[in-house]
């Protein structure tokens, strides 16, 4: 995303922080990514210990609870090139070109450990998140 104001000579350009980067990212995220992902941590939630929490989420689970929203459905048919027959697949494909699935840091700044696993050539199982409480 350019912004205008980096080409004013009154508004000099900085390099962006780690942290104001990380927390720019949180606004940058459709707010209904973010729910499903909240409502699949909650549906999903197992208790580990006194304080350790966590959930195990396929990301084929969060792809597939997206594309229900229709206003993130509307939203992925307007980014799909014109040459492409909005299916499934490319409608998931594009929740990973938006960025949609890059929601780690939003969750880490809100006290998770989040760990992004994808099988290797010789495995079977889905990719996933997994959500651990940092306390």
């Amino acid at each position: 995303m350019f912004h205008l104001t980096a080409l004013r000579p009154e508004a000099p350009a900085l390099p962006i922080t780690p942290a104001a980067a990380k927390a720019a990212r949180v606004k940058s995220l459709p707010p209904q990514v973010i729910a499903v992902v909240n409502d699949l941590i909650v549906s999903n939630l197992k208790q580990r210990s006194d304080k350790l929490v966590e959930a195990k989420i396929p990301q084929s689970v969060i792809v597939k609870y997206i594309l229900l929203d229709e206003t993130l459905r509307s939203v992925l048919l307007l980014h799909l090139q014109q040459n492409e027959t909005p299916n499934e697949h490319a409608l998931a494909t594009a929740v990973t070109d938006l960025g949609w699935l890059d929601f780690e840091d939003v969750f880490e700044l809100s006290g998770w450990s989040v760990k992004y696993d994808k099988p290797g050539f010789n495995e079977s199982c889905g990719a996933f998140f997994k959500f651990t409480s940092k306390e």
